[in-house]
């Protein structure tokens, strides 16, 4: 085998190390094609949903990028290093995560679609409305303005007029608020993101509304992963 089995840690998070020490050992680069799934199951010497799971967290980590029927390319081959034993324990203990930003993706993208669609008049100036109340936070200098932008958003899925939907994402959000309490955003930033998915609704355009809602939910991603990365570092 590449490494010895340890006890402390499980199968999947021991091939997500041993597909990153390939990684690193093979100089593979970014966009490059890492081996098949019958070739780590070789190499690796476990199973294919071992394998599989293994992969599956990587590509939530950014480091992998899943091309169906083509296999599996290095997405951001910079970043690899900076994954130590510990931090890729975290991430197989907390996966939970992942599978709740996977549901939301599913909820929200149809929630801005339709939106996008079937807003009225009425509802774009609430929603705006929502918006406004970001900027005046902003200009205040409020640092925490978590509570208005789930305001937006909850404004946006109210206007699908789906209450199946809305439910559903009034299920989520508090789960996720808790998962990525402590996270660090700039008040600006965070501004001007939520902007972006007010322009999307207002174009009238599913595509639009559904690319906002993506980069923005990617970005969310982007903090929790920053913000373990920092816990780990500082308690290293």
């Amino acid at each position: 085998m590449l490494f010895e089995e340890i006890n402390t840690k499980n199968s999947a998070q021991q091939v997500m190390e041993g597909v990153i020490h390939l990684m690193e050992e093979e100089g593979f680069s970014a966009g490059e094609k890492i081996p098949s799934e019958k070739e780590l199951m070789e190499y690796l010497e476990f199973g294919r949903s071992t394998i599989r799971e293994a992969l599956h967290a990587l590509v939530a980590i950014g480091v992998l990028e899943s091309r169906p029927g083509k296999g599996y390319f290095v997405r951001q081959y910079h970043r690899i290093p900076l994954y130590s034993n510990e931090f890729l324990s975290r991430i197989m203990d907390d996966d939970s995560f992942f599978d709740l930003m996977e549901s939301r993706k599913i909820v929200e993208r149809s929630i801005f679609m339709i939106a996008a669609e079937r807003a009225s008049e009425e509802d774009v100036e609430r929603i705006e409305s929502s918006l406004a109340d970001l900027r005046e936070a902003l200009d205040e200098g409020r640092d925490n303005i978590t509570n208005l932008t789930t305001d937006l958003h909850f404004a946006i899925a109210n206007a699908t007029d789906n209450q199946i939907l809305v439910g559903l994402l009034e299920q989520l959000s508090p789960i996720i608020a808790e998962k990525i309490e402590g996270t660090n955003i700039p008040p600006q930033k965070d501004y001007e993101i939520h902007r972006e998915l007010v322009e999307g609704i207002k174009s009238r355009d599913p595509k639009e509304a559904e690319s906002a809602i993506l980069e923005h939910l990617e970005c969310m991603k982007k903090r929790y992963l920053d913000h373990l990365q920092e816990e780990t570092d500082e308690g290293s």
